[in-house]
């Protein structure tokens, strides 16, 4: 299934051999988009190492793909590279 959303985070319960993919493009301002996924282990500080991110340092797309190894819940955040150029607005696609 594919989904267009506006947020900040996502998350979603998957299996292993199933893959995650973002796309988050951005639709105005001048930020540059990121994705990351990461897996939820029982605290908000397990969020904070991203198992996948996006790569690119400019540009208005960031995509990340994820083969999930271990079943459980993965989160989706979607930032700007190094919080850069202030504010901006944004979709996010994803599918699994």
């Amino acid at each position: 299934a594919e989904d267009l959303i506006n947020m900040k985070t996502g998350e979603v319960y998957m299996e292993a051999g199933e893959t995650i993919k973002a796309t988050m493009t951005r639709t105005s301002g001048a930020g540059t988009p990121r994705v990351t996924v990461s897996r939820y282990t029982g605290t908000a500080a397990s969020c904070n190492t991203a198992l996948a991110n996006s790569t690119q340092v400019t540009g208005t797309t960031a995509t990340v793909a994820y083969l999930v190894t271990t079943p459980g819940i993965y989160v989706i955040s979607a930032t700007s590279y190094l919080n850069n150029s202030g504010a901006f607005s944004y979709s996010l696609a994803t599918s699994y």
